[in-house]
């Protein structure tokens, strides 16, 4: 199974993810002010596994099924109840190239794929951030014709951390489904602009 950070803890900021995808280039023998600044060029590579990889040392997603393939970064997985959600990325996700997809149904068995083909791209994909008092989130948003599937992940002061998909028609929700825990997620501002996604200029409120 592809590895990726666990996570049932978030912040509103979500900017562990980019101290795990930051290097410094190695020079020994640069004064600590150069090697400083050398680290601040350098900055995150681009493709979206080397963050993710990288941040896989926070825990593993052994736990949580999946919908990926072992050759795929999985960018969002939980269950509810009997069914999977998972967000798959290629190892080379980045503007302009390869590919994300929402995927939902049983192991080894998924009902809905969206885009449905790889080749297409994060076509369709849009992404959001939310941003409230006392919590914030982040979330994907999967077209298909008339109907629009929202992953999202949010944390909420007394209500703790909050995932799952709510499925859209013409712009009301008409149904949603709350992950159990544990849920492997790295949604948040800097993925999303690792990746290239293009922003979400509509609303979504957190079920």
């Amino acid at each position: 199974m592809p590895v990726a950070r666990l996570t049932d803890a978030r912040s509103s900021g979500f900017d562990d993810q980019a101290a795990a995808c930051c290097a410094e280039s190695p020079d020994a023998s640069r004064s600590g002010d150069a090697r400083r600044d050398s680290r601040r060029r350098v900055g995150c590579p681009r493709p979206i596994v080397v963050a993710l990889l990288a941040a896989s040392a926070a825990g593993p997603a052994s736990a949580v099924g999946s919908l990926c393939t072992a050759g795929e970064v999985i960018v969002f997985s939980c269950a509810t109840s009997r069914k999977l959600v998972s967000v798959c990325a290629s190892p080379d996700l980045s503007p302009g190239r390869g590919y994300l997809q929402y995927r939902f149904g049983r192991e080894g068995a998924p009902e809905i794929v969206l885009p449905a083909q790889t080749d297409q791209g994060p076509s369709g994909v849009l992404a959001g951030t939310l941003t409230f008092a006392g919590g914030g989130g982040a979330y994907l948003r999967f077209a298909a014709a008339e109907y629009r599937y929202v992953v999202y992940s949010a944390w909420i002061r007394g209500s703790g951390s909050r995932d799952g998909v709510a499925v859209e028609k013409a712009g009301e929700r008409v149904n949603s489904l709350r992950c159990a825990r544990p849920v492997v997620s790295e949604l948040g501002p800097d993925f999303f602009a690792a990746a290239g996604l293009a922003a979400d200029s509509g609303d979504f409120n957190v079920p």
